[in-house]
């Protein structure tokens, strides 16, 4: 019986490490998809089994199957919580789907397994970040830089942090000194927009004036200088930066965009006409077309500047929405001077009614809509007891309404029913 036994566990045994030895091999073989279908097999037979469950995870995520991967990754850790590969794979992919809370909890884990781990505390203000829980990033990033050198990255994500918490100030101390030590283009960028309109301008271009002297061939350095010229209104100056930048190779939208405002706002009409009209925007930019044109008339003065001038007067006054503005504005006047006539107080009434008169005329003769008509109708009928005009513009609405079946237009024949059985009674008298 004890040899039977003995014989069993040497064929379990056996069979478990030809298993091993086939999944390595098909593993080292980047043989994933074939490792997939053999272990989702094996698993299919025995669910518990940790390491078939392994490889297939491993299999799935070669093969970017990350669901199946997780799916599977989180099975072996409900087998074995202490499963520090299958905590790491779950944790790896629950961060790339953004599902930085589920995530969370199993960073602690793998901290607590493995402490003072960099990977560990990155994730950890990572996630926390990402969950705007700004203080507790702001924790692992101060505990990863207390243990390991300065890194950058774990600097910038702390400055973002700051940033959650409305502490510019502390933010931009980080990105001064990134910028000046460990100079990358997206340290200056958050330095100078974050700057910008604060104390921190006049400190930020002297160090972007030392840094040119140094980095003479970087492009980007005049491009943020010459922004935060243009916020501070130095139109003249940010002009020269901007050319700067372009003459290094800096010919992008954002350069263009803000070297053609500045050189309008410093009347350099011919530069400004020049970049602005470059931009592949420039159609949908009120505000940019608006310089465009006018910079274009400053120089040239001619029909093609008429033109432009003409379909910037047309992106500003949209004749529907002006149009709708007044008919608001004419509805709320009708509903102050009905207020003041309930309380009797019938001069004030009338200059409303008035007012809502005045500015459905207004409206109509900027853009016509068959509803205006309805609306001086009921104006001149309920309110103003004009039943003369009331009848005309009933008739009017009546007349340019092609659907008769809609709630307004049987409430407009209703209406000149009664305002004719008022004129003629009226007329009897």
């Amino acid at each position: 019986m004890r040899a039977f036994i003995i014989i069993l566990l040497f064929i379990s045994y056996s069979s478990f490490s030809q298993n091993v030895k086939l999944y390595d091999s098909l593993y080292s073989s980047y043989k994933y998809s074939e490792l997939f279908e053999t272990t989702l097999n094996h698993v299919k037979t025995d669910s518990t089994d940790l390491i078939s469950l392994t490889y297939l995870a491993r299999a799935s995520e070669k093969q970017y199957l990350e669901n199946i991967a997780l799916d599977v990754w989180l099975r072996i850790v409900a087998l074995d919580e202490n499963n520090y590969e299958a905590l790491a794979g779950s944790k790896r992919i629950l961060v790339k789907m953004n599902q930085f809370d589920k995530a969370l909890p199993l960073i602690h884990r793998i901290n607590r397994l493995n402490p003072r781990q960099l990977r560990n505390y990155w994730d950890l203000a990572w996630c926390n970040f990402n969950l705007e829980k700004y203080k507790e990033s702001i924790h692992w990033c101060d505990t990863s830089l207390a243990i390991y050198s300065p890194n950058p990255m774990v600097l910038d994500l702390k400055a973002h942090s700051y940033l959650g918490l409305k502490d510019t100030i502390s933010a931009l101390a980080i990105w001064y000194d990134l910028t000046k030590n460990n100079y990358a283009d997206q340290y200056a960028r958050q330095l100078v927009f974050n700057a910008a309109g604060t104390e921190w301008n006049d400190t930020v271009i002297s160090l972007l004036e030392d840094m040119q002297i140094i980095d003479t061939l970087n492009a980007y350095l005049p491009k943020m200088h010459g922004y935060l010229l243009f916020r501070n209104k130095h139109y003249a100056d940010a002009t020269i930066q901007f050319r700067k930048s372009m003459e290094l190779g800096d010919s992008t939208e954002f350069t263009r965009r803000f070297w053609g405002m500045s050189a309008f706002n410093f009347e350099d009409y011919s530069s400004a006409f020049q970049l602005l009209s470059s931009l592949k925007d420039i159609n949908e930019n009120n505000s940019l077309f608006y310089m465009m044109s006018f910079a274009h008339a400053r120089i040239y003065a001619d029909t093609t500047s008429a033109e432009l001038l003409l379909e910037t007067y047309k992106k500003f006054f949209d004749p529907p929405f002006v149009a709708g503005i007044l008919n608001e504005k004419s509805e709320v006047t009708k509903a102050i001077g009905d207020k003041y006539e309930r309380r009797g107080k019938m001069e004030l009434a009338r200059d409303y009614y008035q007012m809502t008169e005045s500015t459905l005329f207004q409206s109509r003769k900027i853009h016509f809509d068959n509803i205006n008509n309805l609306r001086l109708a009921m104006l001149y009928d309920i309110y103003k007891k004009d039943y003369q005009k009331a009848l005309k513009y009933y008739k009017e609405y009546m007349k340019n309404n092609v659907d008769t079946s809609t709630r307004n237009y049987k409430f407009c024949k209703t209406r000149l029913r009664t305002v004719k059985e008022i004129l003629h009674f009226k007329d009897d008298l």
